[in-house]
């Protein structure tokens, strides 16, 4: 699933050779709390404090975890969904000649 996600930069680092950007998304009212994610890219999106409207590209998994509840020891199963933002690098439209 590809789409535009409009968003504010909050935070950079450089992890294993990825730029990570932490950013938020604008808040749908004055009550609301603004959405945050990380994006991941090849290249650094911008500087703390910009905003942009990367293309991401969004996959993830939802993973098993089993645990015992405290109060009745039997042992239970949470579903932890885990979900990645990677930046759409733009491509480059090919030319090709008319013959």
């Amino acid at each position: 699933m590809k789409f535009k996600l409009k968003c504010r930069i909050d935070r950079t680092e450089l992890y294993n050779g990825k730029h990570i950007a932490n950013v938020s998304t604008p808040s749908a009212d004055q009550y609301s709390s603004p959405n945050s994610f990380k994006i991941y890219s090849e290249r650094p999106l911008g500087n703390v404090g910009d905003e942009i409207e990367p293309v991401v590209q969004m996959t993830g998994f939802i993973r098993q975890r089993k645990y015992n509840d405290k109060q009745t020891g039997q042992e239970k199963i949470y579903y932890d969904d885990v979900t990645f933002l990677n930046f759409v690098e733009p491509q480059a439209a090919s030319m090709s000649k008319a013959s």
